[in-house]
């Protein structure tokens, strides 16, 4: 713990106080020799029940490394399979049945990108609405946003509005609360909008060769057992649609 606190803190210098880095390496240096002295003083222990707690610790990174990994391959494959939401608003070539007069409001993970659900709806069910309101949630390395900050607003074309969110890490995440007034400001009635929202069924190797393939597997279930997405934004369920789609790591 004293070792890991160290680090920290020598990481916390180095990045958002700038020291200069002779006086850095410096203060690691002294810092992290007083820690490796008590440290290795304690291996002995590892024999009477030391390693249970290093087991735990190693068994809790590992878990939270694979769902770190596991998000940024569903990310990737989204961003390589999916096409720019300008170009998407771009293209001619859609054909469609109608045209729904509802707003429909999609949450994307790939920022920029199309979100699949979007895509699918357009390009297989051939539907589009009357406005699109394209919505990407992000975390911020900060405890909270303040509401001035939390809500950005482009408006694409006549038809597409893309919006970004901002939450703090120790924020409760209610999209709709957050969304509504900006959507009001706009013309549009949030409480008429319908949510649509992807819902990946992650498949993983078939065999497991590498460490990577274990990882693949260890994501899979974890996202089977994830809280869904419409918990996790708050969104309102008798105005939510999911769209399932499998993404094979």
């Amino acid at each position: 713990a004293m070792v890991t606190t160290s680090i920290l803190f020598i990481a916390q210098v180095n990045r958002a106080w700038g020291w200069p880095k002779p006086a850095v390496i410096l203060l690691g240096v002294c810092l992290l020799s007083l820690d490796a002295a008590f440290a290795t003083s304690n291996l002995t222990k590892l024999h009477d029940g030391g390693w249970l707690p290093l087991t735990i610790a190693g068994i809790v990174i590992f878990v939270m490394v694979s769902w770190r990994r596991g998000l940024e391959s569903v990310v990737a494959q989204q961003v390589r399979f999916t096409e720019p939401l300008d170009g998407f608003i771009a293209r001619k070539d859609r054909v469609s049945d109608g045209v729904s007069p509802r707003t429909a409001i999609f949450l994307s993970r790939a920022g920029a990108m199309t979100p699949v659900a979007l895509s699918r709806m357009a390009d297989v069910m051939k539907i589009r609405f009357n406005k699109a309101v394209v919505v990407s949630v992000w975390i911020v390395a900060r405890p909270r946003v303040s509401p001035e900050e939390r809500v950005r607003v482009t408006l694409l074309d006549g038809t597409f509005v893309q919006v970004d969110l901002r939450f703090g890490y120790m924020q409760q995440i209610d999209v709709p609360s957050v969304l509504g007034p900006a959507l009001s400001a706009r013309g549009i009635d949030p409480d008429e909008a319908i949510y649509v929202i992807g819902h990946e069924r992650i498949i993983p190797p078939d065999e497991i060769f590498r460490l990577r393939d274990v990882v693949a597997h260890v994501f899979a279930f974890l996202a089977r057992n994830a809280e869904r997405s419409v918990d996790r934004f708050g969104l309102p369920r008798g105005r939510t649609m999911e769209i399932g789609y499998p993404v094979k790591l």
